[in-house]
């Protein structure tokens, strides 16, 4: 349960500040930070923001589920803060993380794996589609050619089967792949 006295707390300690800053002088200016160190800091920010932007999503999923069970019990006001810390975190991404450039070799190993994934339902569509462009669909167990000339339901048939086929495993490939590629609508959906 979040604490319903933290503004309080804030004004406290902000007054607090202000009253032993009278009598004080401005601090130095800090010297400037070299180049090099300010690169750093910026790139480990970023690996950062990266690393941890998966598990501050899963959070602000729970948050999410929380704030409906705590909503259906009748408390709003915590429900009220419980989205304000969800909107904070949402905010801590936006514009950073967010529009991380992914390296291209993520990219890479990510199409890789579609294609991996995705391989059975092209073979079948390629079957399909070369069964229409030479009028032939060939099968190897057991052993027969169907003709579109001569036995064209044996072939519409065969074409229909490597369709079916197709449609099946890129269903399965499709389910096993739209969490990870889209975790925030996979996540509102089943919320």
């Amino acid at each position: 349960m979040m604490s319903r006295h933290l503004p309080a707390w804030i004004a406290a300690l902000h007054a607090c500040a202000c009253l032993g800053l009278h009598g004080q002088t401005p601090p130095a200016a800090a010297p400037a930070e070299p180049e090099a160190l300010v690169t750093l800091r910026t790139a480990f920010l970023r690996q950062v923001m990266a690393d941890s932007q998966l598990l501050t999503e899963q959070y602000e999923r729970a948050l999410a589920k929380a704030e409906a069970e705590v909503a259906a019990s009748g408390d709003y006001e915590e429900a009220r803060a419980i989205r304000q810390r969800r909107e904070q975190l949402k905010a801590l991404y936006t514009g950073t993380a967010s529009s991380l450039a992914t390296p291209l070799l993520d990219r890479v190993i990510v199409g890789a794996g579609l294609l991996v994934w995705f391989m059975p339902a092209l073979a079948a569509i390629a079957q399909a589609v070369r069964a229409l462009t030479t009028g032939r669909i060939h099968f190897v167990r057991p052993p027969r050619d169907y003709l579109l000339a001569t036995d064209p339901i044996a072939f519409w048939q065969g074409v229909g089967f490597w369709l079916i086929i197709a449609a099946l495993a890129g269903f399965l490939a499709w389910r096993y792949w739209q969490p990870k590629l889209f975790p925030v609508e996979t996540a509102t959906r089943e919320g």
